[in-house]
């Protein structure tokens, strides 16, 4: 009997011995080990309208991004849609003062679908993510014309969906994930003395954090929108690619310069493994101002901005 323990008492520091070699580290309390597939997406359009009578003609940019997280399975464990919806309103003789409005998602009940009797945008749109969890990219595309979705979405979906279908094509492997989100940030340029050309800019980030609140995935991408507005009438720029995915198109290097999305590559690099508050001092930062010519503090506030909005994966 005294011999069998021992040989119990060996066996069991053996196993104790294996189980903290540093090939086979256990993680520490409040670590975060969960590893997802993470991609962000952004998805242009525009509308135009000429003035009629006492109402104004617009140019219109709407701006679709979604975050997806997926699972070792393949299937969605995290998604997050929403739109900017943005315009410069104009008569035959003048551009309007431009405000720039929340997304949808922020909103709420202000984007005013309630008010015509109707499910709330912001409501539908967690229906339709709230229906996307637990399902792969395949089935999601098999289903994206026949959905069960009708007694709570009366908005289309498609365009939606397609933003997270292109979400997931952008996924790549992410650890010790805890929280997710994303946001925007929009601005315009109507500076009568440049007329007619007029732009609306949009800045979409999305972040995924640690149990310790530092940056593991960092997105950041731009919609830069166009016209030209000459006598009541908008001509939009047939461009609707953001300055991530038009890479060299968008110009910066054949001006002798670090391309745009190159320069933004660095600022999200740079953001992995920091908090908040370091984010917050990226125009401080010697590393980021040696090689970011881009006006990286106002992308870093949008990150800091998602970051502060960032939501555990169920």
């Amino acid at each position: 009997m005294k011999k069998l323990l021992a040989l119990l008492l060996v066996g069991l520091l053996v196993l104790t011995a294996c189980g903290s070699t540093k090939e086979d580290p256990k993680p520490t309390p409040g670590e975060e080990t969960v590893t997802y597939k993470i991609g962000t997406a952004v998805v242009n359009g525009v509308k135009t309208a000429e003035p009629e009578a006492e109402k104004a003609g617009k140019f219109e940019s709407n701006v679709t991004f979604a975050t997806v997280a997926l699972d070792a399975d393949e299937k969605i464990a995290f998604v997050s849609i929403d739109t900017n919806q943005n315009e410069i309103s104009f008569t035959a003789d003048a551009l309007n003062e431009f405000a720039a409005k929340g997304s949808k998602k922020e909103l709420g009940d202000d984007y005013g679908m309630s008010k015509a009797g109707k499910v709330e945008w912001d409501k539908q749109i967690a229906s339709l993510e709230e229906y996307l969890i637990g399902k792969t990219i395949a089935e999601v595309n098999a289903d994206k014309a026949t959905t069960d979705l009708s007694s709570t979405v009366s908005i289309t979906v498609n365009g939606y969906i397609d933003a997270v279908v292109a979400a997931a094509a952008n996924a790549v492997s992410v650890e010790n994930v805890a929280t997710i989100a994303q946001t925007s940030t929009v601005g315009a340029k109507t500076d009568a003395d440049k007329a007619p050309t007029v732009e609306i800019s949009t800045t979409v980030a999305a972040v995924a954090l640690d149990a310790d609140g530092k940056i593991v995935y960092s997105f950041v991408d731009e919609a830069q929108l166009k016209a030209d507005i000459t006598a009541g009438v908008a001509t939009p720029n047939e461009n609707l690619k953001t300055k991530g995915q038009l890479g060299t198109e968008y110009g910066m290097s054949a001006a002798g310069k670090v391309e745009w999305n190159e320069q933004v590559k660095h600022l999200t690099d740079w953001t992995i493994g920091k908090t908040k508050e370091e984010v917050a001092k990226a125009a401080d930062a010697s590393d980021v101002t040696s090689t970011v010519s881009i006006y990286a503090q106002g992308f870093a506030d949008t990150l800091t901005k998602a970051m502060d909005e960032a939501k555990a994966v169920k």
